[in-house]
């Protein structure tokens, strides 16, 4: 059975008259008072105050937001005391209070609040702030949860090991995008000090009703349920039916809205213990019927505890949020206790960010009251509190690292951003066995290959990740090898080549396994010109149709592994692979890398209130402008900015290119912006290499038809020379809406 602590609970219940509200005390013996008049404190003009301070203010603040805000929240502790005296004015009321108090100093046993209603005027109010003298008393062990009238304690059900979580990590394209990586890597760093085989978590892949619904059946057919199911998303209401709803993906990867009642009804053949909301206004009650939000809908369909959001939330502050609360749950508190605690860790680190980037601006903002419970009967404990006696006696699973096989290191500078290539990647590789990540040099696919593989091996998605590059022009044969190396270990070694071949790919197609195959450009005949000569490694034809062939019945129908090619430009002759091109940085990214490189290299550019003269934010980005937000130029340029200021080097950057070097890189392509150029230019024929000085004068690109007219270029020509500039990754074409003549983009450098 789950763990219930003895609990000391007071409800105080509320009706609705035709002149407002009755309230009365139910003591833990269940006797009830006489019922007395309610007046709410917070009156509609006050709730909307509440919403701008909590929602609006961050956005784009001035001087007179500052003050509006520094007013509202001066009166955060008087709705405190107006709350406390509406509900603890009476004499009945301070014998309640003082007997809370006291049950709240006994460390042996629960205190908790409970505000039983239907109206969602009294549900909406802001419990949470309840304040004596002494400050609110939440913040002094007494745990505040609203339940629904009507709704009846519910028998805790059995608790068997593993506890078993399901995460619904819900991004739609169309609408405002989160780095799920904020909250979700917080609560599996918080997770994995339980003890080995104490945990399970699944992610709901793909974010549909329609896979939740399958998930949930296996699940109950299985007798197996969820302890914990965790949405990660957008919540919002909508006022013409009155109901609240969570943004979901349909199959597109688009907005799909669920109302509240209809992921109760699910949840209920299960009888979850917890749900757990990240959702902006998943607690929001508006002036509509109860019964038609997000969390009291659960808590009526008969999951036993919601905690959800009455207001959009900071990032980071749900980041700060989940990371406590799910320490503290698999530390053996209970769920309302693990919430008070993560509560107190918000009102403790009020600082918030304004905008994305290293260095930003932030506010402090009194969020603490925003989390909610919503519980009906006992406050249970999920996981007894085993986690420091055994988290280091028990064996532990192979850590994600210890299932990266042949992969480079960490990048020198850490990996920044990319969550939108990352969640794309993902959404790829639900449709496709292959995925192809094209961009020119320099743009990190390396790095995001690495970055995608350990995050998805953290997140359950494989079991094993194996990288082969092809910059040595290793061929299929030794792809084979790697494969069963990491999956077999030595002994695969002693089948013959043809075993090996077989046995490799029917171990992708029936594993869970990320093969990723790097620098693929290398085998390609556009990457051969210049080296025939040089190395009798080059990638001769043979050894394509090898490669082809390999890749053919690795891919073939329907496998369990999934490959990931990366590869400078988009044609590679593979058949049926899914391209997803990789552009620059966004410049918060830009800017994070760029910080990241100063760090390194004890460079300081700025300092708060007093900034070096030509190092403007301006001037910051006009630079990231001209590289366009290229990594591999961030990375190289970067330690040039203490002795030359970001002009200075635009101005010089021809003259400054053979400087732009880092000898630690372990690609040699990669080890200069000049080599990385010159790796791919070296592989053009005379005519095309001959035509580089006319791109020169556009930087970043330029229209083709204006481009043939300024280098004086035959069309005829200029096609065969195109093609080449494409496909070694120096030009790419865009055609850009509006404008019939396409549009060259160059290389940055």
């Amino acid at each position: 059975e789950l763990t219930v602590p003895p609990i000391y609970e007071t409800r105080l219940i509320v009706d609705r008259t035709n002149d407002g509200y009755t309230a009365s005390w139910i003591d833990p013996n269940s006797q009830r008072s006489a019922a007395f008049p309610l007046n709410l404190p917070l009156k509609p003009q006050n709730m909307t105050d509440l919403r701008w301070y909590l929602e609006t203010y961050m956005q784009f603040p001035g001087a007179g937001d500052h003050a509006r805000a520094k007013g509202i929240e001066d009166q955060l502790k008087m709705w405190g005391r107006q709350l406390f005296d509406a509900i603890f004015g009476g004499s009945e009321g301070t014998n309640v209070y003082r007997s809370l108090l006291d049950a709240a100093a006994n460390d042996d046993q629960r205190c908790l609040l409970t505000i039983g209603a239907t109206d969602p005027q009294i549900l909406v109010q802001p419990w949470e702030m309840l304040r004596d003298e002494r400050g609110p008393l939440t913040f002094q062990g007494v745990t505040i949860r609203r339940q629904l009238r009507g709704a009846g304690p519910r028998k805790p059900q059995a608790l068997k090991l593993p506890l078993r979580v399901l995460l619904i990590v819900s991004r739609p394209s169309d609408v405002s995008f989160i780095d799920p990586r904020n909250s979700i890597k917080p609560l599996l760093d918080a997770l994995d000090d339980l003890p080995s085989g104490q945990l399970r978590i699944d992610f709901c892949d793909p974010p549909t009703l329609s896979q939740l619904e399958r998930m949930i059946s296996e699940a109950r057919k299985a007798k197996q349920p969820y302890h914990i199911v965790h949405f990660d998303g957008h919540g919002t209401y909508m006022p013409l039916i009155g109901v609240g709803a969570l943004a979901f993906e349909n199959d597109d990867g688009k907005l799909a809205l669920i109302l509240g009642g209809t992921l109760g009804d699910l949840l209920a053949r299960l009888k979850v213990p917890l749900v757990l909301l990240e959702a902006c206004r998943s607690a929001d009650l508006s002036n509509q019927p109860v019964f038609g939000s997000v969390a009291p809908a659960l808590l009526e369909s008969g999951v036993g505890s919601v905690i959800a959001f009455s207001h959009s939330i900071h990032i980071e502050a749900a980041r700060l949020f989940v990371e406590r609360f799910y320490d503290e749950l698999a530390d053996g508190l209970t769920i309302g206790q693990a919430l008070e605690e993560a509560r107190a860790q918000l009102r403790a680190t009020p600082d918030r960010w304004l905008h994305l980037g290293p260095d930003a601006e932030t506010i402090q903002l009194q969020d603490w009251f925003v989390p909610q419970l919503y519980q009906v009967g006992a406050d249970p404990v999920l996981i007894k509190p085993t986690k420091k006696a055994a988290a280091h006696s028990a064996p532990r699973p192979a850590s994600d690292g210890q299932r990266l096989f042949g992969f480079p290191p960490e990048p020198l500078y850490r990996f920044h951003g990319r969550a939108l290539e990352l969640l794309e990647l993902e959404r790829a590789f639900r449709r496709y066995p292959a995925v192809l990540l094209s961009g020119m040099g320099g743009m990190g696919k390396t790095a995001l290959a690495r970055e995608a593989a350990a995050w998805w091996l953290r997140k359950g998605m494989f079991d094993a990740a194996i990288f082969c590059s092809f910059e040595q022009k290793v061929g299929a044969e030794r792809v084979v090898q790697l494969i069963g190396q990491a999956l077999e270990g030595d002994e695969f070694s002693a089948r013959s080549s043809e075993e090996q071949w077989t046995a490799a790919v029917d171990l992708f197609r029936t594993r869970r396994v990320l093969l990723v195959w790097d620098n693929f450009e290398s085998t390609l005949p556009a990457y051969q010109q210049g080296e025939e000569q040089e190395s009798a490694l080059s990638f001769g034809p043979e050894a394509r149709a090898r490669l082809t062939q390999l890749y053919r019945e690795l891919t073939n129908s329907t496998p369990q592994g999934r490959l990931l090619i990366t590869c400078r430009p988009d044609e590679t002759a593979l058949p049926g692979i899914k391209d997803v091109p990789l552009a620059g940085l966004s410049r918060p990214d830009s800017l994070h890398l760029l910080k990241a490189v100063l760090d390194l290299k004890g460079i300081v550019i700025d300092q708060p209130g007093r900034e070096r003269p030509g190092y403007e934010r301006h001037e910051i980005d006009a630079l990231l402008d001209d590289l366009q937000d290229h990594p591999l130029s961030i990375e190289l340029v970067a330690p040039h900015l203490k002795t030359l200021t970001p002009q200075r080097i635009r101005d010089e950057f021809g003259v400054l290119l053979k400087g732009f070097a880092n000898q630690l890189a372990p690609e040699g392509r990669n080890k200069s912006l000049l080599a990385s150029l010159e790796f791919s230019k070296r592989r053009l024929s005379p005519e095309a290499q001959a035509i580089l000085p006319y791109l020169a004068w556009f930087e970043g690109g330029v229209f083709e038809a204006f481009f043939l007219a300024f280098a004086e270029i035959d069309p005829a020509r200029w096609e065969t020379i195109r093609a080449e500039l494409v496909a070694t990754a120096l030009v790419k074409v865009e055609e850009l809406e509006q404008f019939t003549t396409p549009y060259l983009r160059f290389h940055p450098t």
